[in-house]
């Protein structure tokens, strides 16, 4: 008679396998991207003001690694949540998800402080409107998050499953968004001044990298809740 152990390790398909190497290496891509972004901020933190630095080292902190791993905490084949009850995951992922806020709220309150003192325009470029854009939706998906947590006591008024998926589709919402603002904000002098083009096409590839292999994740994950809906 088989052991529980190996007859557990027999019920693993081929496509769970190759899953889990996909997110290992989205994982590797994650690592990577923040440790390069991270040694450009080390490199050239000398030439940047310190207002403009602190900005663009918090909105991405706030992205990468924080969003990021808070949408996939919830995935089948997210190898280091694998032994993670549901419950323990809901409040890892609340963390990681309002930590992001948080830290994106101050790093965006630091460039409109620091632009009014100079009486600029805000929100003007397109960097700065998908940002905000981002930042609305994830205020309205943290709000839909702790609803989420209540899902049980409110099912009489709307189905747990319609909560989840509306909560899933604002996060994705919001880290697109802001993905596409990290990217643009690149062509930015607050940026651009201070990194060489090859700089530049590496963490565009990487950021490009993350936001697909992520989005893809979380896509299948809303497919899969809106299937539940239909039955």
């Amino acid at each position: 008679m088989m052991r529980p152990s190996i007859v557990k390790a027999l019920e693993v398909t081929v496509a769970d396998r190759l899953f889990w190497v996909y997110n290992t290496v989205f994982h590797v891509a994650v690592a990577l991207t923040s440790g390069f972004m991270f040694y450009i901020f080390l490199k050239y933190h000398s030439n940047y003001a310190l207002t403009r630095f602190l900005h663009v080292f918090l909105c991405t902190l706030a992205y990468i690694p924080l969003m990021v791993e808070a949408l996939l905490l919830f995935s089948e084949y997210n190898v280091w949540s694998l032994r993670l009850d549901r419950a323990r995951k809901s409040w890892i992922h609340g963390t990681l998800l309002g930590s992001s806020f948080i830290i994106a709220t101050i790093g965006i309150s630091i460039k409109i402080n620091s632009k009014s003192e100079r009486s600029e325009e805000h929100f003007v470029s397109n960097h700065a409107i998908l940002g905000l854009a981002s930042w609305i939706v994830c205020f309205i998906s943290v709000v839909g998050g702790v609803l989420s947590l209540y899902s049980s006591k409110l099912r009489n008024l709307i189905r747990p499953v319609i909560l989840k998926l509306t909560h899933t589709f604002l996060g994705l919402t919001a880290f697109t968004l802001g993905m596409a603002s990290l990217i643009l904000g690149l062509d930015l002098p607050a940026f651009n001044n201070f990194t060489t083009r090859n700089e530049k096409i590496v963490i565009t590839v990487l950021l490009s990298i993350i936001t697909i292999m992520c989005g893809t994740r979380v896509i299948r994950s809303a497919v899969n809740q809106f299937k539940a809906i239909l039955t």
